[in-house]
């Protein structure tokens, strides 16, 4: 199907963003079958070649033909199946993409100062996939950069809302925002926020009384999940680039068996502006591993080395599939190339009593609560599980032993995630 409004650079664009991103998806989850199957090969004679090169060449051949992945199935029953569905819904999901740039083009300047123009080159996946394979773009445009959530933003636009009747009766200054954004039903575009580190001590300031801003505010909306992703610096503006996970619900502790002590002490910290995310604080669930990715931590130098998967020998049928020690992903949370938290924390404290206090005295006028109105139509999304797990999950049920065994693999997932709902109080209890 031809999106006939888009022009053919535009359509290469898309095209050519959507093979990379199917091949990432695929590559992650099949290269350790290829890796089996190349050593079987190998093992049983069915490789020619003189050396160990030529022999990776002809296996890279051979799987390359549709009849290969047809011999695969009785080893792998459920294997094309997959493979077929992660590859129909990321097309879709750019087709679906396509349409609603050449539908909302005309509405897009006041998102990137002036008529964007033709699309130079877009990128998919710059977050999780969500409803069969969407996920948020980033767009480069002649007149700019914008960003596509397959999402609505009215949560955003209220946010934006709500912190510009706040700041209006505010004693003081912020630096405070969200992007801006055009919004419907089942998609949005926002603006693009370009990283920027403060100039001067000024500006590192102004970043760091934001943060005391934004938790007095999160702390009052139940924000959650600002995670390092979820947060900019733009010079002396920390910007919210996804603000989804507004109102999230408190729910009683699970009880840990090790003392109402540690319960209680468990309950106090998940009430407090720590359950927001801003704040520097290490995993330690599932995949996680000591990662501290909070928006004010995730410091430079500070992070656990991460294990990874990766292909050693590759070029050669003695490929192997092993772990690999990485560096954590550096976000563009923070203000300076050096971050020092510690030098700010005043500035933090003290922004943080300045907007708590602005907003008690609103609740006590009552007008609190007519403000807090402009969210009620808002859909917001509940984390019940972080990414990490579900891509934990995942690279299980992707295994060779998974692939040939699906029915076993599949009840073995379900019961890690039933044994982790027992425990979490936002997990959702599945049942097979």
């Amino acid at each position: 199907m031809q999106v006939r409004q888009l022009s053919h650079r535009e359509r290469d664009a898309i095209l050519l963003a959507t093979r990379e991103s199917l091949l990432e998806s695929l590559h992650g989850k099949l290269c350790r079958v290829l890796v089996l199957e190349l050593h079987a090969a190998r093992v049983e004679g069915r490789l020619s070649g003189q050396d160990s090169s030529a022999r990776w060449a002809h296996f890279l051949a051979l799987s390359s033909q549709r009849s290969f992945w047809d011999a695969l199935s009785d080893q792998y029953p459920s294997l094309l199946s997959r493979v077929d569905s992660i590859t129909r819904n990321r097309c879709g999901a750019s087709l679906i993409f396509a349409q609603y740039l050449a539908i909302d083009r005309a509405k897009l300047a006041t998102l990137c100062g002036g008529d964007p123009g033709e699309l130079q080159a877009v990128s998919f996946g710059a977050g999780d996939t969500h409803r069969s394979g969407q996920a948020v773009a980033l767009l480069k445009c002649q007149s700019g950069r914008l960003v596509y959530k397959p999402r609505s933003a009215a949560v955003d636009a209220a946010l934006a809302q709500f912190i510009a009747e706040i700041l209006d009766v505010f004693n003081g200054t912020s630096t405070i925002r969200v992007p801006r954004v055009w919004s419907h039903d089942n998609h949005s575009w926002a603006e693009f926020i370009d990283h920027r580190h403060a100039l001067g001590n000024d500006e590192l300031r102004a970043f760091y009384r934001g943060i005391g801003h934004w938790l007095a505010i999160m702390r009052l909306l139940g924000g959650s999940d600002l995670h390092a992703e979820n947060l900019i610096a733009h010079g002396g503006s920390p910007v919210i680039v996804d603000c989804e996970t507004l109102f999230t619900p408190m729910l009683p502790t699970v009880a840990t068996g090790f003392g109402m002590a540690i319960d209680y002490a468990s309950e106090l910290v998940r009430s407090s502006v720590l359950s927001i995310g801003l704040l520097p604080g290490r995993g330690m669930g599932l995949g996680w591993r000591g990662v501290d990715s909070s928006a004010v931590g995730a410091l430079p130098g500070e992070q656990p080395k991460l294990m990874q998967l990766g292909l050693f020998e590759a070029g050669t049928d003695r490929v192997r599939v092993d772990y690999t020690w990485v560096d954590a992903k550096v976000s563009q949370n923070h203000p300076s190339l050096e971050p020092d938290l510690s030098h700010y924390w005043p500035e933090v404290l003290e922004s943080f009593d300045a907007m708590t206090e602005t907003l008690s005295a609103l609740d006590a006028k009552g007008t609190l609560q007519r403000l807090l109105r402009i969210f009620s139509d808002c859909p917001i999304r509940v984390v019940a599980r972080s990414t990490e797990v579900y891509a934990e999950v995942a690279r299980m049920l992707w295994h060779p032993v998974s692939l040939h065994r699906e029915e076993v693999a599949i009840h073995h997932a379900y019961d890690l995630l039933e044994k982790m709902a027992a425990n979490v109080p936002l997990a959702p209890i599945i049942r097979q």
